[in-house]
């Protein structure tokens, strides 16, 4: 659907982003709820609506989907993206969260395809390799530590751990010593940073005492060569996630409003909203204090006037009619009564509020006649235009 980023603002749908906004775990799906806009294709439309509707009726239902909530893993697919570079260890657990999470919707949706078909569709288009999970398993325990047998040497090298430990604790000894007898060391003498045993150095003495850990770990190395060929995989099932947040993002606000989809005739722009009301007036309201709309066009009343006096709630009622077929047309469940219909509009336009143009020179009456210009250039039977106060 075509509609400006000025008619967005002036129904108020960026309060519809905020909510999602809000509702959002994922940075990825944070940024395409901030954006959000409604959808240009049916088809999209209607998966979108579908699947949103599969989570929506699990929510009202107390039934609920396996926690998929898992941290970013950007750092660690900037990593495998450069040939031969040692992915940190901490992201592959994140790595693993990832797989693992992916997997088990892809196994509860398997189980309950009655109550997901279309989930289970899209999921199951997605290749799954469980090569991931057993590559990283096998070098990490449930405690995201490296285990011992990870590989032949590291036991032998967790053996002689101790060992070394014994020497680098004599040695930090003797760095510690040494720097006290310089008067370079803090009142604190020593602390950790970053888990490692350090010296706290005076500033004026930290260009005399020198001294660093570093550490190269080969299974690591080796772990990070295996999973680089997967990682367009990681991407494709951290996306899915995130988009599924989305999702349930907006099965959660259009549940906060006690909303649902109603009937949808795409070939056709008729609806009649019954016991329509406001999302943005229900989320700071009592749902008794918001007074609900009744309000219906079709082929044969293309045409609606409200009149009444100043505060009497005509913009309301233009914003409602719109704000709700722009949600409706991104795929947000709308707070209207059951039996309401709706239809499919190819473009808005609006004109609500004072829109004088200071910086074209314009009053606001010159403003609004270049507005009807617009519309009637651009507006057609699949068109929904909002006019505030015409002729003013």
């Amino acid at each position: 659907m075509k509609i400006s980023e000025k008619s967005l603002e002036e129904l108020e749908f960026p309060s519809i982003r905020k909510s999602l906004v809000e509702l959002c775990y994922f940075e990825w799906s944070k940024k395409i709820a901030a954006k959000l806009k409604p959808i240009n294709h049916v088809a999209v439309h209607k998966h979108e609506l579908i699947c949103c509707n599969e989570v929506l009726n699990a929510v009202k239902h107390k039934a609920g989907l396996p926690s998929f909530y898992v941290d970013e893993i950007t750092t660690g697919l900037d990593q495998l993206k450069i040939n031969d570079y040692q992915v940190e260890a901490a992201c592959f657990i994140t790595f693993l969260d990832t797989v693992k999470s992916f997997k088990n919707l892809k196994t509860f949706f398997k189980k309950n395809i009655e109550e997901f078909p279309e989930l289970h569709a899209k999921i199951e288009g997605i290749e799954f390799f469980q090569e991931i999970e057993l590559a990283i398993t096998k070098v990490f325990n449930d405690q995201g530590e490296i285990k011992s047998n990870a590989s032949p040497e590291l036991l032998d090298i967790r053996n002689s751990l101790a060992k070394k430990n014994q020497e680098y604790q004599r040695f930090f000894q003797v760095a510690l010593n040494n720097a006290a007898a310089k008067g370079a060391l803090a009142e604190t003498r020593e602390g950790l940073w970053d888990g490692k045993r350090v010296l706290s150095i005076l500033s004026e003495f930290k260009r005399q005492i020198k001294g660093r850990i570093l550490g190269l770990s080969k299974i690591l190395h080796a772990l990070s060569a295996e999973i680089r060929p997967y990682r367009e995989s990681l991407i494709e099932y951290h996306r899915f996630l995130s988009w599924l947040d989305l999702v349930k993002a907006k099965a959660n606000l259009g549940h906060k409003l006690q909303g649902h989809f109603p009937e949808i005739n795409y070939q056709s722009s008729d609806f009649n909203f019954s016991k329509a009301y406001h999302p943005i007036l229900l989320q700071k309201y009592p749902k008794a204090s918001v007074v609900p709309q009744e309000i219906a066009l079709n082929k044969n009343e293309r045409y609606l006037v409200i009149s009444g006096p100043n505060a009497g709630g005509k913009s309301i009622s233009l914003k409602t009619v719109g704000l709700l077929q722009c949600m409706l047309q991104a795929a947000v469940p709308i707070p209207v009564a059951e039996g309401s219909k709706a239809g499919w509009f190819k473009s808005i336009h609006s004109d609500i509020g004072d829109n004088q143009s200071l910086e074209n020179e314009l009053s606001t009456y010159s403003y609004r006649l270049k507005q009807m210009q617009h519309f009637l250039h651009h507006g057609d039977k699949n068109s929904l235009i909002l006019i505030d106060e015409f002729g003013s």
